[in-house]
């Protein structure tokens, strides 16, 4: 994806505080101190490090690494939704879609916190909110795209709401382990993801 697409930096998020804001500087310098290869190393002073201030001044603006986490999740999150809709006005080939649908989410996945543990039970509690509906939402828009598909007549058959949670939580299950065990490059799945659910879908 082109730099200005990268759903996981600070660019053009609704409700992102001002380039002048302290929190601004925390939450762009949490994106680029994050290691998607080393989710559980993610820390406060690799945040204030790349920030270049003083940890004093983190904890002015966040109680906690949990509540950085769930600011970043949250953001991404409606950058991701954002994306969505721009790629349901924008693609119209179902095949164009699914890949695009697929990049969106494993660079969701790979460059934001969604799956890091270790946090207080409220924050996991939280995260775990912010997954399902992400998880809900992508759903909805696959059924709404296969529909508009289908009535095209570029879809053989819309698919039923179960065969798509069948299928995500197949992939997040995964996603999770390629990220647990440390070993990342989840874009080198997008085609062979993509061509596994256009088969199940068309059959």
């Amino acid at each position: 994806m082109d730099e200005q697409d990268d759903l996981t930096s600070a660019q053009d998020v609704p409700g992102l505080p001002a380039a002048d804001d302290p929190r601004r500087r925390i939450l762009e310098a949490a994106w680029r101190a994050y290691d998607p290869a080393h989710p559980r190393q993610f820390r406060v002073v690799d945040v204030v490090r790349e920030a270049g201030m003083s940890t004093k001044t983190f904890y002015e603006f966040y109680a906690s690494r949990d509540e950085l986490i769930l600011d970043m999740v949250a953001y991404t999150k409606e950058r991701l939704f954002r994306e969505l809709a721009r790629m349901l006005e924008e693609l119209h080939e179902p095949e164009a879609r699914f890949r695009r649908g697929v990049e969106v989410m494993m660079q969701v996945v790979e460059g934001t916190p969604l799956f890091v543990r270790g946090l207080g039970q409220e924050a996991e509690s939280k995260l775990d909110q912010v997954v399902d509906q992400i998880v809900d939402t992508i759903i909805d828009i696959a059924m709404a795209a296969a529909d508009e598909s289908h009535q095209e007549g570029r879809l053989q058959r819309p698919p039923t709401r179960l065969e798509y949670e069948v299928l995500f939580s197949g992939t997040s299950f995964v996603l999770v382990r390629r990220i647990r065990d440390g070993r990342g490059g989840l874009k080198e799945l997008v085609p062979e993801l993509t061509s596994l659910m256009l088969r199940h879908l068309r059959s």
